[in-house]
């Protein structure tokens, strides 16, 4: 297979070609994006941030004859991992299994000499439980605690956006772990209690879900302008509560207590937690001041 350059098809709305690819039947499928970062033939090729892609059967592409060689990436790249049942345990300290999983035994690995974060924001449709917002809470957290192990913690702002709540859906249950939330205020006020809990200063807001991407993003942003950047293929939703936990008092959730409260039960977290046979994906990557 070779990759060429050339003149994409024509395209019927405002974007970018991102490529063009041609059977062995001689028809052609297009793909463009509304984002220009994603279409540009260098180490961004094909990573979305913000905006959507589209595919459709195309007219073939006029071609230049000249093959394109993409740049090298860096020595890092993206990681990949598949995660099943490895993070299973306690809710306290589900953050630094999973810090030490992907770095691969070694939190360090991720955060070398003078990476220190500065900010963190998450991004997620669907943070639509406590136990995805306490896996979330737990994350961070266990940040927090390595570098104020070093003495290298400041003052850092936590930024969450996800989906306002229909709250208008009927639920039969809402007093359990696994229950949506019923009410956007209350998610929203019982997360940034939860992280007040645990000395971090953090807003949370609730939009419509046009405005938020698809994917669930955790970036890390770092000292000298980097960042870590973490995408979880289903979010903190994959875990679930360990099944010994179900049929205990210990499922329970109590939405209707009062704000401190809530926040103080996602902070501590006392209960077990449990990946399933079917695995989810997490890619890392470090992106560097250009």
């Amino acid at each position: 297979m070779r990759v060429i350059a050339g003149t994409a098809p024509a395209l019927s709305k405002d974007g970018y070609c991102i490529a063009t690819i041609e059977r062995s039947d001689r028809t052609y499928s297009t793909w463009a994006t509304t984002e220009r970062q994603c279409a540009s033939s260098d180490r961004h090729w094909g990573q979305l941030v913000d905006g959507i892609v589209v595919s459709a059967p195309t007219v073939g592409p006029h071609l230049s004859g000249e093959d394109i060689t993409l740049p090298a990436t860096d020595a890092a790249g993206v990681q990949s991992f598949e995660i099943s049942s490895e993070l299973n345990g306690k809710g306290l300290g589900f953050g630094e299994r999973f810090w030490k999983y992907i770095g691969r035994g070694d939190i360090s690995t991720l955060f070398p000499s003078g990476a220190v974060p500065t900010a963190i924001e998450y991004e997620d449709r669907y943070l639509a439980t406590p136990i995805a917002c306490a896996l979330l809470v737990e994350a961070v957290s266990a940040i927090k605690s390595y570098f104020q192990a070093t003495g290298e913690w400041p003052d850092v702002r936590v930024k969450v956006a996800t989906m306002l709540i229909d709250e208008g859906k009927t639920q039969r249950n809402r007093g359990a772990w696994w229950s949506d939330w019923g009410l956007t205020k209350q998610r929203d006020q019982a997360l940034e209690a939860a992280f007040k809990y645990c000395g971090i200063e953090a807003s949370v807001k609730s939009t419509d879900r046009r405005n938020l991407i698809h994917g669930r993003r955790l970036s890390v942003h770092l000292q000298g302008g980097g960042q870590l950047v973490v995408w979880l293929d289903q979010g903190w939703s994959y875990w679930s509560m360990a099944n010994h936990h179900r049929h205990t008092m210990l499922a329970s959730f109590d939405m209707r207590a009062p704000v401190p409260t809530l926040g103080e039960t996602l902070a501590e977290f006392r209960l077990d937690i449990q990946g399933h046979e079917l695995p989810t994906q997490v890619f890392v990557e470090r992106l560097e001041t250009l």
